[in-house]
């Protein structure tokens, strides 16, 4: 399912890198930031984030209309 070779270049990343930065600094590092992730309206439905009414309350509450 995944790509071998991205798979082989990761582990080779961080057996490089453990040397010097602590397993958190390395989860950090690999492990995307929720304040960097941004969601359509669509996305929060087709995934199952929230459904349809919690959405709809959450837009007139924050006045959001594009991405979350």
């Amino acid at each position: 399912f995944f790509p071998k070779e991205k798979i082989l270049e990761r582990i080779d990343k961080i057996q490089t890198m453990k040397e010097d930065l602590s397993l958190d600094e390395l989860a950090n590092m690999f492990s995307p930031s929720v304040r960097e992730i941004l969601l359509t309206k669509e996305d929060i439905l087709c995934k199952g984030i929230a459904s349809e009414p919690v959405l709809q309350f959450f837009i007139e509450q924050t006045n959001k209309t594009a991405e979350f």
